[in-house]
């Protein structure tokens, strides 16, 4: 069989059960059933919190206080000069000031 030729074993207790029959089918049906109920016990955790991360984003790394003073130091092409002063990455400064309430 492949599986040995793997190193694979099985074992099935079927008391000289056909195993190519029908008996298998059934046989094997259990496994796979158990195995689907692991995997969507695995599944659903994940999907529920990417349903909360999608509805409610992530949360914002700087206060209002810091959004505002971001607002009101932009100069011209000096992008991310005020960035030291509140100690924050460059993309959350990019968001701050691409915000529609940014003018």
């Amino acid at each position: 069989m492949l599986w040995a030729s793997n190193g694979l074993g099985y074992c099935l207790a079927l008391d000289g059960a056909d195993l190519p029959g029908s008996v298998c089918a059934v046989t094997m049906n259990v496994p796979n059933a158990v195995a689907q109920f692991e995997r969507d016990l695995l599944i659903e955790p994940t999907r529920s919190v990417l349903k909360y991360v999608k509805i409610f984003g992530r949360p914002s790394m700087l206060s209002d206080k810091q959004k505002q003073n971001l607002r009101m130091s932009c100069h011209g092409d000096e992008r991310f000069g005020d960035r030291e002063e509140i100690r924050s990455k460059p993309a959350a400064v990019m968001r701050v000031r691409a915000a529609p309430s940014f003018t």
